[in-house]
């Protein structure tokens, strides 16, 4: 039993102090990545000389001075679009509520 006991003491000791049966190196060695960021200047002549339109670019600087849609534009939209799709609902429940109900006024007339 002693030698169970001491066989198991000392498997479980060597599994706690090495993870592998060849040296391994703990050091870990990162590269830390830079995020480059471009002005729009630069951005906007980047694209252009890839051949790209700059007249028909879609960013969002490019939005704000053209007066097309922002963020909030289409916030709103959206909203709207909620707000139409929650009245059509709530005007279709009570079509059906107000025909079950005339159903059940009509079944208790003919009773």
């Amino acid at each position: 039993m002693k030698k169970i006991l001491l066989i198991l003491i000392c498997f479980l000791s060597l599994n706690t102090i090495t993870y592998a049966s060849f040296p391994t190196n703990d050091t870990l060695i990162t590269k830390q990545d830079s995020l480059q960021s471009e002005t729009t200047v630069e951005y906007h002549q980047r694209m252009a000389s890839m051949g790209f339109d700059i007249n028909l670019c879609q960013c969002i600087d490019c939005q704000k001075f053209k007066g097309s849609k922002t963020t909030n534009q289409t916030s709103k939209t959206v909203t709207r679009t909620l707000l139409n799709v929650g009245l059509f609902l709530l005007i279709g429940i009570l079509i059906i509520g107000l025909y079950l109900f005339y159903l059940i006024l009509s079944w208790f007339v003919n009773l």
